[in-house]
């Protein structure tokens, strides 16, 4: 099943593997390992030839390949919170980034303060 109908069954709430959770998640989930390339990864990396095999681009929502947390969405509450708190609003950025690298590879891929 492509991710787009994983997606839409999901959404109707059919089933969306008929495997064994064991091998779904070898299928599903084993794509998503860091490989050596990405595990090997710093700062210096990125400068030179930045990854590009998996790519954050914004920040969880609701996950749509986990039903059981429906509605679930742990980042746009604090956000919003944070914002409230502090003295310049525009000082809180979400930042996505590749949870499986190393900081300091994300910490390059992080950009400047918005101007």
């Amino acid at each position: 099943m492509s991710f787009r109908t994983l997606r839409r069954a999901a959404r109707r709430g059919e089933p969306t593997c008929r495997c064994s959770p064991t091998r779904w998640s070898e299928e599903f989930l084993g794509a998503l390992h860091a490989d050596g390339q990405e595990r090997a990864a710093d700062a210096g990396t990125f400068r030179r030839s930045p990854l590009t095999r998996v790519r954050a681009t914004g920040l969880l929502a609701k996950p749509w390949w986990l039903p059981v947390f429906e509605g679930l969405d742990p980042y746009t509450d604090l956000t919003a919170t944070l914002r409230k708190v502090t003295l310049v609003p525009e000082a809180v950025f979400p930042f996505p980034y590749d949870w499986r690298l190393a900081v300091a590879y994300n910490g390059a891929v992080l950009p400047g303060p918005p101007c």
